[in-house]
């Protein structure tokens, strides 16, 4: 038997929760995350004050869409 799936993938955090609840496990989460992107975008060649920076902004924007 053959089954297809279809996923949305990508880096961002699996709900919208995650970025909205305030509790120290919510808050410890993202940074994690926060910390998982800037690596990502240093293994991209960006130097890493850049990507410390860069992934502030893009838990920002993530941040604003939910």
């Amino acid at each position: 038997m053959t089954l297809a799936v279809l996923d949305q993938s990508g880096m961002n955090l699996p709900s919208r929760e995650f970025y909205l609840k305030d509790d120290d496990k919510s808050k410890q989460i993202r940074e994690q995350y926060r910390k998982h992107v800037a690596k990502m975008l240093e293994l991209s060649g960006e130097p890493s004050a850049q990507a410390t920076t860069d992934a502030q902004s893009v838990l920002r924007i993530e941040h604003r869409a939910c």
